[in-house]
């Protein structure tokens, strides 16, 4: 079947990899939005020219709830409309837009409009194909759970609108969509969070005027994340309040007699998973602790040799003595980051283009989250700054690599990495005559609004640095043996996107900027 050329503009917008990285551009959600309103409009102009004709109670009835569905999705439309970025860079925001374009609209068709003529749904098909489908939501869900197991966040402050770094979203979750949420992460097998969700269904759906689901089901499931959690005595409690709701119900009828028997045996409370490195969430989750030597680190003028540095001094920051790391401010202009990132958009999605080459793409490796592109340092838009950064690392600059620039969208992270190659590992392609990777110059480009620090766990350094900052740092030992406490992590972008760029030098032709110590 062939796609239509919209969802094919957004099949290449958004990012929707096996890892939960999740990424969407400003002018594909504008065409959303506006296929949403069209397919309102449509809806309503339905109900005006044929609305007369339901004269039954039944169908009375449901006419009445289609309109009232039709006022609260005109009124999200035109909120979500207003303030877009809210929306693309808020992982709750997002989760209730694309919730609502890809499942509420089916719902409504298939509940709602069954008994209905057709000649709405000849009108609205070929607009429906171009909302997002369930999928994309799925992917979403993803995102948001990875960023509760590295940043500790519970499911009612996420349900509340309560994001990290963010203003609250004030777009609070119905007991359907926590529910949602928490069936995801249940069929999943990631039970602690799905209690979490599900309670928080229960909580929200015992408050709410119109149900937007059922009790049974909510305590059923929650019974079932608990017994597979092994809290056996918490299991047999929500089975008796299935029960209490459900007398008859013969599931758990069969479930109180075999988990009223197992909870005899063992039972041990639902526990959050580990999951991820407790020393690289702990710099994710809180800043930094006081580190020793800390009153020897300093805030200094540099004046590197070269042209670049003739009018002015560069800011540097000494932010690890061991191993030496200069965070150095101001080294891009404004002006040249906004021509790098619009050049290279269409090779990032950010611009929602679909002609993408292939050739521009490097195969990320899995430790990796985040869309790529590589950069070659001699374009005349980038050849300034490779010749800056080289005077302010005094190194050359001839056996480099090319610039790496990656965006993370929500979720997006990098795992635990060093940029130098182990003793016995094999450096690809060319640049293996160039010898290892002997220092990296990490480039600021964009920050997340909510998340995305650079940390370095082996040595306790979380670093939040300005847009158009480099941060310095030598891979190698004096002896050129790596230097494993280099080892880093991207952060999971809680909201926002960022952009971060990496160039590194290699030992060949830096015999003289760096001697080797036996």
């Amino acid at each position: 079947m062939k796609l239509p050329p919209f969802v094919l503009l957004l099949l290449s917008a958004v990012t929707l990899c096996a890892a939960s990285d999740f990424f969407v551009s400003e002018a594909v959600m504008k065409h959303v939005l506006e296929t949403e309103k069209q397919l309102i409009d449509a809806l309503n102009k339905h109900i005006q020219e044929e609305g007369v004709i339901y004269h039954h109670v039944k169908q009375k009835h449901k006419l009445e709830k289609i309109k009232d569905y039709l006022k609260d999705y005109t009124e999200a439309n035109a909120k979500a409309t207003a303030n877009i970025n809210d929306y693309i860079e808020n992982p709750l925001n997002m989760f209730l837009l694309l919730r609502r374009l890809s499942t509420s609209w089916y719902y409504l068709e298939q509940e709602m409009l069954s008994e209905f003529s057709n000649s709405y749904k000849e009108k609205a098909s070929h607009l429906k194909e171009h909302l997002p489908s369930a999928d994309v939501t799925m992917k979403l869900m993803g995102a948001i759970i990875k960023l509760q197991r590295y940043y500790g966040l519970n499911a009612t402050d996420l349900a509340a609108g309560v994001l990290p770094g963010c203003e609250a979203t004030r777009n609070e979750f119905t007991a359907l969509d926590c529910f949602d949420m928490g069936y995801h992460a249940k069929t999943r097998r990631q039970h602690f969070y799905a209690i979490g969700w599900l309670e928080e269904a229960y909580r929200r759906l015992e408050i709410e005027e119109y149900k937007t689901t059922e009790s049974v089901t909510l305590l059923e499931h929650i019974a079932d994340a608990y017994r597979q959690m092994g809290d056996n005595d918490k299991a047999y409690e929500y089975t008796l309040k299935v029960l209490e709701a459900d007398p008859d119900n013969a599931s758990a009828m069969r479930n109180k007699y075999i988990i009223g028997r197992e909870k005899y045996k063992t039972s041990r409370p639902a526990f959050e998973p580990e999951g991820v490195d407790m020393e690289q969430s702990e710099l994710c989750r809180n800043p930094m602790k006081k580190r020793k030597n800390e009153h020897l680190m300093k805030c200094y003028n540099y004046v590197p040799e070269g042209t670049w540095f003739v009018l002015g001094p560069a800011k540097a920051e000494v932010v690890s003595l061991s191993p030496k790391m200069i965070l150095i401010r101001g080294v891009m202009f404004p002006d040249t980051t906004r021509k790098i990132l619009k050049h290279i958009s269409p090779v990032l999605g950010m611009s929602g283009y679909k002609d993408i080459h292939a050739a521009d793409l490097f195969v990320d490796p899995a430790y990796k989250i985040g869309r790529t592109v590589w950069f070659d340092r001699h374009h005349d838009l980038v050849s300034n700054l490779t010749e800056r950064l080289s005077q302010l690392a005094r190194l050359t600059s001839d056996t480099a690599e090319d610039f790496r620039i990656t965006l993370f969208g929500i979720g997006g992270e990098i795992l635990q990495k060093m940029d130098h190659a182990k003793p016995g590992q094999t450096i690809p392609g060319t640049i293996a005559a160039h010898g290892n990777r002997f220092a990296t110059a990490n480039l600021f480009f964009k920050n997340a609004t909510s998340g995305g620090f650079l940390v370095f766990p082996k040595i306790g350094l979380r670093v939040e640095a300005e847009e158009g900052s480099v941060l310095f740092y030598y891979n190698l030992k004096n002896n050129h043996i790596g230097d494993n406490r280099t080892e880093h992590a991207i952060c999971p972008v809680i909201a926002g996107k960022m952009i971060v760029g990496q160039m590194w030098f290699h030992e060949a032709g830096q015999q003289l900027t760096r001697s080797c110590k036996i």
